[in-house]
């Protein structure tokens, strides 16, 4: 069986949370014998091998450089619907001749992608993964203000475009029924079965005893509390409220470490100038992210209600870290309150959280709760999930 996967960008070149799963996901399917290759947006197109999966940088087409207001929106709208991506997908599809396509970033390359495959007969699988994917996007918004209840009329008759396309699809996948339900009460995905899979990621190489044992030693000497974001630097990330809630803490032993790379960025870097607390990495990968991952003592997290799954925090609990979170929905699926992670509303209760941590019995005691906690999350099923849904669609 082989596999076709679209999405938003490669990973290590781009290493958001849908690049990370499609990575993680096609080396897996690839011990269960699915052949998989990856169709990826990138500033060029380029075919490339990476550990005996085919990649395909591509792209998009039709979008020019922007001179006028006018030629942004059009280049916007072409990040919602591209007829101009059609034929070089078509020429992809038909050389490679995949049994099934899986799309896990319906922007930019487009829900054309729906049509093509419905003209070539592949089965398609929707996977989402946010909720500001189509129908409550405004391309002509910054990332400020993804959200939309009110869009322009020209995004309105583009949306009618995708709701039809996605209809297309054989099946939607989601973290949890009401994300695909959101989608569905927008009139995407109409009729088209739902399958919700929990979003899981790979286990460490290292035990938990042996994450205990070392968090244990290092606290031991430890003076002061390490606090860590690790993700991408945008608004909906919460990143300006940790800012500006660290910088009132008084305390001179706490610290705050930053890894991350997005529009954010300067800001980081600005704040961290005038205070030598705070240190920023930028985008870290590997030994980089392990050796951050095990100097911190507790994780922030504070995004909006756009996230749908933080893969980062289930990341840092599998490592024995404990999570400061925003109560949100997907926050709420992963950590259980005052057991795995704390979770806050506001500065106060951010100030209440890194006093509770500031004991290291508190500490110690939540970084077994956050270990337990990780394992409720099996990769392992997350795999045969979606290796049975596509054997489903393939041979009915």
């Amino acid at each position: 069986m082989k596999v076709m996967h679209i999405t938003s960008g490669y990973y290590r070149e781009s290493c958001g949370g849908i690049e990370v799963f499609v990575n993680n996901l096609v080396y897996h399917l690839k011990i269960k014998s699915v052949e998989s290759v990856i169709v990826a947006c990138a500033d060029k197109d380029e075919v490339l091998w990476d550990n005996g999966i085919k990649v395909y940088k591509f792209k998009p087409k039709g979008i020019i450089i922007p001179k006028s207001k006018i030629l942004y929106k059009y280049n916007r709208l072409l990040h919602m619907h591209n007829i101009f991506n059609s034929a070089d997908l078509m020429r992809i599809l038909k050389c490679e001749k995949p049994n099934l396509i899986n799309v896990h970033m319906p922007r930019t390359i487009t829900t054309v992608i729906f049509d093509i495959a419905a003209k070539l007969k592949i089965p398609i699988v929707s996977t989402i993964h946010e909720r500001y994917s189509i129908w409550n996007y405004n391309p002509f918004e910054s990332y400020e203000h993804i959200n939309c209840t009110s869009p322009p009329r020209v995004v309105e008759i583009v949306r009618g475009i995708q709701r039809k396309s996605t209809q297309k699809s054989n099946a939607i996948v989601g973290t949890n029924v009401d994300l695909i339900r959101e989608y569905k009460r927008e009139g995407y995905y109409a009729n088209v079965k739902e399958h919700v899979i929990p979003v899981a990621i790979p286990k460490t190489n290292v035990t938990a005893v042996d994450i205990i044992n070392r968090r244990c030693a290092v606290l031991d000497k430890k003076i002061g509390l390490d606090l860590l974001y690790l993700g991408r630097l945008f608004p909906y990330k919460g990143i300006e409220n940790l800012l500006e809630y660290f910088s009132r803490l008084s305390q001179k032993n706490i610290r705050l470490h930053i890894a991350g790379n997005g529009p954010l960025e300067n800001l980081v870097r600005q704040y961290a100038q005038t205070d030598q607390r705070i240190n920023f990495y930028g985008f870290v990968l590997g030994e980089e992210k392990e050796d951050l991952l095990f100097r911190a003592d507790v994780l922030v997290f504070l995004p909006t209600e756009i996230e749908t799954f933080g893969m980062v925090a289930l990341e840092a609990m599998q490592h024995g870290l404990p999570v400061i979170a925003s109560n949100v929905p997907s926050n709420r699926q992963l950590i259980d309150d005052r057991s795995s992670g704390i979770f806050i509303e506001n500065e106060k209760d951010f100030f209440e959280a890194v006093k509770y941590y500031q004991n290291k019995n508190n500490l110690s005691s939540a970084t077994i709760k956050a270990l337990q906690k990780s394992n409720f999350f099996s990769y392992d099923k997350l795999v045969e999930s979606y290796y049975s849904l596509y054997k489903g669609l393939v041979n009915p």
